[in-house]
């Protein structure tokens, strides 16, 4: 095993999770902001995706400032951040344990998708009570009485109001998104792999690819992803927000008794178009880190 620079290989991706989460997050701050308060929105959109981006933005800086823009910047950060590293500590502990038991050979794209499986399930669990905060200080104006003026006067009045249950509101829902996230590394990791075989090369030991491609590769495996996931968003979303469909069967059913295969993908287009980016940002953050950690780590050796 090469040497690693916290003490451990795990350790070592958990660092750069961690680093990569925090510059994710602050790139992202805002529209992650517009996000949450159009999926909570209860009118119908009537105007195109990129005039209500530019509405929201303008309404929540006329009514809150630009810090409005920066609201629940901590628990998001927390939540962000702490997600990347807990996923990547897990994953890459996961990673190991079955390439040892396997003497070290190659995983199958099935194994890339088990320990991706659980180590997200894992970080979801875990970062859950940071994102009912986020999200709660994200739908609220700072002047309201009721509003969360920070990450522990927002957990306190939880606990107070709720139990302590009331910080892992949606979790089930937050773990059916899981598959997703472990879909989209195990197409990721497969086309590194298949990336740095074509350069004669291996990851993390004597090569790196150029930015560009880490762009590439991160945003394509998200989209292929999403593409095959998405269908459950539709579902999820369609039997919150409404008390017609008795159960995932039936809204299955109906929604394509009426609008065909198109209904599962109502919406793709701009959900990519959100996605995509903060997705792009973390992977290639991600990646310069560990590398920089591991060259580190060499040259201690």
């Amino acid at each position: 095993m090469p040497k690693s620079f916290f003490g451990s290989q795990g350790a070592d991706q958990a660092a750069a999770g961690f680093g990569a989460g925090i510059v994710a997050t602050f790139t992202m701050q805002p529209f992650d902001i517009l996000k949450v308060r159009f999926q909570v929105a209860t009118k119908s959109e009537s105007v195109g995706y990129g005039r209500a981006i530019y509405t929201a933005l303008r309404n929540v800086v006329h009514k809150e400032g630009p810090a409005g823009l920066w609201r629940g910047i901590v628990p998001n950060i927390i939540g962000n951040s702490g997600g990347w590293a807990t996923y990547f500590y897990f994953y890459t502990i996961f990673k190991d344990t079955v390439q040892t038991r396997q003497h070290n050979t190659a995983l199958s794209p099935s194994q890339y998708l088990l320990c991706a499986s659980t180590a997200g399930s894992i970080s979801a669990m875990v970062t859950n009570p940071f994102y009912v905060i986020k999200t709660r200080m994200y739908t609220s104006s700072y002047n309201n009485s009721s509003a969360y003026k920070g990450l522990f006067d927002g957990m306190n009045k939880i606990i107070a109001s709720e139990g302590v249950l009331g910080l892992w509101k949606g979790t089930l829902l937050a773990l059916g998104t899981v598959a997703n996230s472990a879909l989209q590394f195990t197409i990721y990791e497969e086309m590194k792999k298949a990336r740095f075989a074509a350069r004669h090369s291996q990851p993390g030991v004597n090569d790196k690819l150029p930015n560009w491609e880490y762009t590439a590769l991160s945003g394509s495996s998200k989209l292929l992803a999403l593409a095959t996931t998405y269908p459950y968003q539709v579902i999820r979303s369609r039997l919150q927000n409404s008390t017609e469909f008795e159960n995932i069967r039936h809204c299955v059913k109906e929604s394509y008794r009426r609008e065909g295969v198109r209904a599962f993908y109502r919406g793709l287009g701009i959900n990519a178009i959100r996605i995509l980016p903060g997705t792009c940002v973390t992977f290639v953050t991600y990646e310069n880190l560990i590398w920089i950690i591991k060259e580190a780590s060499r040259d201690d050796e």
